[in-house]
């Protein structure tokens, strides 16, 4: 699991945004970035979980998830729908949600293959100054497991005609 940590600080109103107690002057959120694995044909969509260590703040939390990045043994609109950031929104009071990456079933036998999820930014429903900060080089995992037949090599077929 990858964990990010999200600071939250005083607004420069004063006002805190939030805080775990009334003596916090800073409140951090880790967010873990699940690794999972599909099954390329079976399941159409890969749900990455991503999970707050507290609930979210009145207003809630919205997290843009980057997901592929270079060097990912699966191909953007290949093996997966590639998205240019996705937002994910953490209500108020809850801890987590879903980022949802579509999967491509091809008819190409490929060997087991991977890209990355990230959260690149979070940001505040409905609150125009946002005091944090996230640390985007930690990633989350998706694997896609082939649903093709190898091609057969090293060998001879022979027909016969009846």
């Amino acid at each position: 699991m990858t964990k990010t940590t999200i600071a939250l600080a005083a607004l420069g109103t004063g006002a805190l945004l939030w805080a775990p107690s009334a003596h916090a002057a800073e409140a951090t959120y880790v967010v873990t970035v699940g690794s999972v694995t599909v099954n390329e044909g079976a399941q159409p969509t890969a749900s990455v979980p991503l999970t707050l260590s507290e609930v979210a703040p009145a207003g809630g939390l919205c997290l843009r998830v980057t997901i592929g990045l270079e060097g990912d043994s699966a191909l953007a609109d290949n093996d997966y729908v590639a998205q240019s950031g996705q937002w994910v929104a953490i209500s108020a009071g809850d801890s987590s949600a879903t980022a949802l990456v579509p999967i491509i079933d091809d008819l190409e036998a490929e060997v087991e293959q991977a890209f990355t999820v990230s959260v690149s930014r979070i940001d505040c429903v409905g609150v125009t100054e946002f005091a944090g900060s996230v640390d985007t080089s930690d990633i989350g995992r998706v694997t896609v497991l082939d649903n093709d037949a190898l091609p057969l090599t090293g060998g001879s077929v022979g027909l016969v005609w009846a």
